[in-house]
């Protein structure tokens, strides 16, 4: 038990320390301008009106267009767009609240790769393994785009809740016999694909990629 807890508290601050890195990597983002695709998505965006109905956000693209109509794009990403209607809410079209918000949500999928590190890895590797895998993703400029422009929020959206869904059914998984925490688990991990799906299009792969791990599992051992 001792030993749990304390693999667990360091896991925990492991996980805040990578999330610190990522914040403070991009903490220059914050006080950027709306840029390029930002002013269709907000500046622009209806559906972020309070006038607007909140239903309006299922029928639209990422754009405030009708979903059908010939002129929308058919990004349909009402999970994004309905984060965006909170920080419009919240202060409207003032810039740092939304670079605020893609900053904390690099901060939380860096924590989880932590969490997703340490799962996968073998246990003689974890530690040092989710560590390094943290900190390459805290600060890689792959991620930069994603971070410091606003519509990025649709893949940090969709990546937090994709590893949300491969943790679960990790944790599905590995169950050790206990039925109800294994099916618990498993629904977690289908409302967090359908998350990272309504956030972004890719967000499809999650239960796939789940799977394949799965299937990669049973085929090494």
């Amino acid at each position: 038990m001792a030993a749990a807890t304390s693999a667990s508290s360091s896991a925990a601050s492991d996980a805040l320390l990578a999330g610190l890195l990522a914040a403070l990597c991009y903490a220059n983002a914050l006080h950027g301008s709306f840029v390029i695709d930002d002013g269709s998505a907000i500046r622009t965006n209806a559906d972020l009106r309070p006038e607007t109905p909140l239903r309006q956000l299922l029928f639209n693209d990422f754009w405030g267009r009708p979903i059908d109509s010939q002129t929308s794009v058919k990004s349909y990403r009402p999970l994004t767009v309905l984060s965006f209607r909170w920080n419009f809410a919240l202060h409207g079209l003032r810039v740092e609240g939304y670079h605020a918000a893609n900053v904390a949500l690099h901060a939380v999928c860096t924590a989880l790769v932590v969490a997703l590190a340490r799962r996968l890895l073998p246990a003689a590797d974890a530690r040092v393994g989710a560590r390094v895998a943290a900190a390459v993703f805290a600060v890689h400029p792959v991620h930069t785009e994603a971070v410091a422009s606003i519509v990025g929020r649709a893949e940090l959206l969709c990546g937090a809740s994709f590893f949300g869904c491969v943790l679960a059914h990790e944790r599905a998984a590995a169950g050790g016999g206990r039925a109800i925490a294994a099916a618990l688990a498993l629904a977690l991990a289908y409302v967090c694909a359908a998350l990272a799906t309504l956030a972004k299009e890719t967000g499809l792969m999650a239960l796939p990629v789940a799977c394949a791990l799965d299937v990669a599992r049973a085929l090494g051992g």
